[in-house]
């Protein structure tokens, strides 16, 4: 039993890991291409002059006060969390065999950490990478990382008992 609740928890982290890393790929090219296209509008706008200037200022205002406007920190800091968690749910794997008596503990706050992850990864349409939206992307990554942490947490739980 502890060895098939290893072999989960391995294919779970792989495809949580997996695609935690592809969302990070998605979300550094929809930056980049969001960093250009501001550099674009604003030089356009300084080369009306001083009219321009305030017509973008107006623009920015009205555009950060849409709904599906997703700001660049938010797409930072949803790229450094998804890192965070592919890192955090390897480190897990690894303190298992290492036989931590707190796994319980850091299996527990994988996966609530996945889930926060996964409310702060912006709900915006499909790219180059799929039609799937960061936001579902992300519940696919909790779900695994999840099951990584509960089999994980359970195989733990079966090897301190027969010890």
């Amino acid at each position: 039993m502890k060895i098939v609740l290893i072999i989960v928890a391995f294919i779970a982290l792989i495809v949580g890991a997996g695609a935690s890393f592809a969302l990070t790929a998605r979300l550094g090219d929809d930056i980049e291409k969001m960093d250009k296209s501001l550099t674009v509008l604003k030089s356009t706008y300084e080369a009306m002059g001083e009219t321009g200037a305030g017509i973008y200022d107006e623009k920015i205002a009205e555009l950060e006060k849409d709904e599906s406007y997703v700001s660049p920190g938010t797409m930072n800091l949803a790229k450094i969390l998804n890192y965070g968690l592919s890192i955090f749910a390897i480190a897990l794997v690894v303190l298992f065999f290492m036989k931590n008596a707190q796994l319980n503990l850091i299996g527990i706050v994988l996966i609530v950490f996945s889930f926060i992850t996964m409310f702060i990864d912006p709900s915006i349409e499909g790219s180059k990478y799929g039609p799937a939206s960061p936001r579902t992307v992300g519940l696919v990554i909790a779900i695994a990382m999840s099951i990584c942490a509960g089999a994980l947490i359970v195989a733990n739980n079966i090897r301190s008992k027969a010890n």
